[in-house]
């Protein structure tokens, strides 16, 4: 059994749109949905290289990002729908005492389906140093962030040092994207270390995060192929703890090219990571691939054999330097599928359906180390191993952010984007 304990080891706040993972500072968006059964390929493809676009000026002021992309549901509670109807009719009608209590009955909770876009902060970024006052902000973020923000409690840490940094990427992507409110990093967090639960917030559960989250305890019994999880910390949200059963599905094949206008595997839980390597750091890494095929040629010809895809290798590393060169980013990709089921029967069932929508478009997955990547991918979004090299482009190209059921994202139709603004 492979016990996850909030303790001195990992010490967590929540603060506006982020989360402190033990020392690992995360900022969160939700992405404007985009509905790609209804609109046509080539804006489909538009959208793709406008969210492409606006990572990239980002990424040109900081020269490399981690990042994670995937989908969130989020409980609105009927109590909470309740209250925002009160204090709708209470702009209109000051002296409106409460919700009658016979049409309660017709309030139900809602679900709601995000696209979350997550970017760790890098607290040793180069940031812009304007004035004075922003030096004094960066010299005390470097000598006490740690002293402050990870103490016993790690209730508290340097909003305005952190600040400049988030600030940059809501400016980049405030076209695209809005912050998270504290309720859905909450229930990011939350539904990461208990997926089989839909958990229902109330304030009270927002306004003392830090001491819920501090003594969370969860329990990966891990098979081969599948892991089972005990949920003993779910009673702290007034659940009752039950087994339930998990299996993380590796990407591990993709196809060599795609077209991003209809590249669909937006399968339910699937979390692509992300590292946007510096522009250096990518042509090197290319060389060392050209140098390896290199030296397979040299041996092949030694050898009296011929391989004919080391020549195909050559022309797709030099195609890559160039891109490199023009700008393109490159990223490493870790996708992985968190299958979740009450029964081992019906996990086994689910497990076989995404492996045969997947091989539909080329896409082959594995069930290879499964709770340390659960671990690792959708908790701590710090995966042990990147699998994929790709341009950027092609990792937006996943259709995640299909969340609306009509029209487009200006559409007066659509599912309404949930964040601070």
């Amino acid at each position: 059994m492979i016990g996850y304990k909030n303790t001195l080891d990992n010490r967590l706040s929540i603060f506006n749109n982020m989360f402190v993972n033990n020392g690992i500072i995360t900022a969160y968006y939700v992405l404007f949905p985009y509905n790609y059964g209804v609109m046509d390929l080539s804006s489909a493809e538009r959208h793709v290289n406008r969210l492409y676009a606006a990572i990239n000026t980002l990424y040109s002021a900081v020269g490399e990002i981690k990042m994670s992309m995937f989908k969130l549901r989020s409980i609105v509670s009927k109590e909470e729908t309740i209250a925002q109807i009160v204090k709708t009719v209470k702009i209109y009608k000051n002296d409106y005492d409460g919700f009658p209590e016979e049409y309660r009955k017709f309030i139900k909770n809602i679900a709601r389906d995000y696209t979350i876009l997550a970017i760790d902060i890098n607290v040793k970024d180069t940031v812009d140093i304007e004035t004075q006052s922003a030096l004094n902000i960066l010299k005390n973020m470097i000598d006490n962030f740690i002293k402050e923000n990870f103490s016993t409690t790690a209730t508290s840490i340097d909003e305005q040092a952190v600040n400049i940094q988030n600030v940059r990427i809501k400016n980049s992507l405030q076209r695209y994207a809005v912050p998270a409110n504290p309720k859905l990093v909450m229930n990011i967090y939350i539904n990461s270390l208990f997926p089989s639960y839909n958990l229902v917030y109330n304030d009270y559960l927002i306004n003392h995060a830090a001491p819920i989250l501090s003594g969370i305890k969860q329990e990966f019994v891990p098979h081969l192929g599948w892991f089972e999880m005990s949920n003993s910390g779910i009673v702290s949200f007034g659940a009752k703890p039950r087994t339930t059963y998990g299996c993380v599905l590796t990407i591990l094949e993709l196809p060599e090219s795609i077209y991003s206008q209809n590249f669909n595997i937006a399968v339910p839980g699937l979390r692509v990571n992300m590292h946007l390597l510096p522009k250096d750091k990518a042509i090197l890494k290319f060389k060392r691939m050209r140098a390896d095929v290199m030296q397979e040629d040299d041996e092949a010809e030694e050898a009296n054999t011929n391989d004919s895809d080391v020549g195909d290798d050559v022309s797709l590393v030099q195609r890559a330097l160039h891109s490199i060169r023009q700008g393109r980013i490159v990223s490493c990709v870790d996708a992985n599928i968190l299958v979740v089921a009450d029964t081992k029967e019906d996990l086994d069932a689910k497990k076989k359906h995404v492996i045969s929508v997947l091989s539909d478009v080329n896409v082959v997955c594995i069930a290879g180390n499964q709770a340390k990547t659960y671990v690792n991918s959708f908790v701590k979004n710090k995966p042990s191993e990147y699998y994929h090299v790709m341009d950027l482009q092609y990792a937006l190209s996943f259709q995640l952010d299909d969340g609306i059921s009509v029209g487009d994202a200006d559409s007066r139709f659509g599912t309404m984007v949930v964040g601070i603004g």
